[in-house]
């Protein structure tokens, strides 16, 4: 009776630790299409001035995104053509889509 105990124990040990490593597994997959969905959405723009203009840059990969005379037609620019992207310029979110954001950001 004692066997059978210790082998039910052990098999309900094995059962655990299974299905956390597979639950895991998972979290970590749903985590890593996560970044990967969120790393095509959101871009970090940097700015550079240039005579009388400023040029916007991906600040990741220094692709150009776009150019104005001020931060505010940039931002417009950038809205009008990337529609379905969310930019960070100053620390500052914008997008042509509508999101919720804490005042406090």
């Amino acid at each position: 009776m004692e066997q059978f105990i210790n082998f039910v124990g052990a098999i309900w040990l094995i059962y655990t630790i299974g299905s956390m490593f597979i639950r895991w597994r998972s979290q970590n997959e749903a985590i890593k299409d996560l970044k990967e969905h969120l790393d095509e959405k959101i871009r970090v723009v940097r700015v550079e001035k240039y005579e009388n203009l400023l040029l916007a840059y991906d600040d990741e990969n220094n692709h150009f995104l776009g150019q104005g005379i001020s931060e505010s037609e940039i931002k417009e620019r950038l809205m009008v053509r990337f529609p379905n992207k969310i930019f960070l310029m100053d620390k500052q979110p914008f997008s042509a889509q509508e999101f919720n954001m804490p005042k406090n950001l």
